[in-house]
């Protein structure tokens, strides 16, 4: 993702510099959290992340967020 004006702190309410927002940042790791482990439970059950262990260099607007 590209760190957009809508992905920023001051614009979600979690800080006043404009850069990457934390709670954008959680989003994005349970996405991949999600992909990358959606296909293996049986049908009708679900993973559940219970713990984020996180940390983050403020990000600017404008910059690439990739995956490791």
């Amino acid at each position: 993702m590209v760190v957009g004006t809508n992905d920023t702190a001051p614009r979600l309410g979690s800080g006043r510099i404009a850069v990457l927002a934390t709670p954008t940042m959680i989003n994005l790791l349970e996405e991949a959290a999600l992909a990358a482990v959606e296909h293996l439970p049986p049908e009708g059950k679900q993973s559940l992340g219970t713990h984020i262990p996180a940390r983050k260099a403020a990000v600017s607007r404008g910059f690439a967020v990739i995956g490791c």
